[in-house]
């Protein structure tokens, strides 16, 4: 079985924008359940739900991409900017 590693830009931006300026001046926790899709290099959208739990040193969770739960990596908030990444074999 060969598995393939798809990079994803995750467009969560509008709903994140607003939590953040509103976050600004306090220590963010954004926490929660976010929906919102991915584009992969094709230009194919791919329906997200995405679950953030604040950790010790940054971020935890999971991704719900066409049904599979994909846990987070390395993710971390950061200058106002969430970054994450998580494998996906579609």
């Amino acid at each position: 079985m060969i598995m393939k590693r798809t990079v994803l830009r995750v467009l969560l931006v509008p709903v994140l924008a607003s939590f953040i300026g509103f976050a600004s001046g306090q220590d963010a926790d954004l926490s929660g359940t976010w929906d919102g899709h991915a584009v992969t290099s094709d230009g194919t959208e791919v329906p997200l739900i995405l679950t953030l739990k604040k950790a010790e040193a940054g971020y935890g969770g999971t991704v719900n991409a066409m049904g599979q739960d994909l846990s987070l990596e390395n993710a971390k908030f950061e200058n106002g900017t969430m970054t994450f990444e998580f494998l996906f074999s579609p």
